[in-house]
């Protein structure tokens, strides 16, 4: 019952790596339903930006915590 040979199992992939596409800073990705034949399956897309220098700038909720990811210095 018991193999000693170990299964290899690839690891799932996670979101894809998105960029603001005005200012290039990393976002988040959200994922969103699309419904498609009768279900609903999982589409990922760019999270809003949290860069305040960028145009497309969404401040967060409040109520949540957010660090600022400001990469211009120390």
């Amino acid at each position: 019952m018991g193999s000693e040979r170990q299964r290899e199992s690839t690891p799932a992939p996670g979101p894809p790596k998105r960029l603001c596409p005005a200012c290039e800073h990393p976002v988040h990705s959200e994922v969103k339903r699309h419904k498609t034949m009768g279900i609903y399956v999982p589409v990922w897309a760019e999270g809003p930006c949290r860069n305040p220098l960028c145009e497309r700038y969404v401040r967060p909720p409040a109520g949540t915590a957010h660090r600022a990811t400001d990469d211009t210095g120390p």
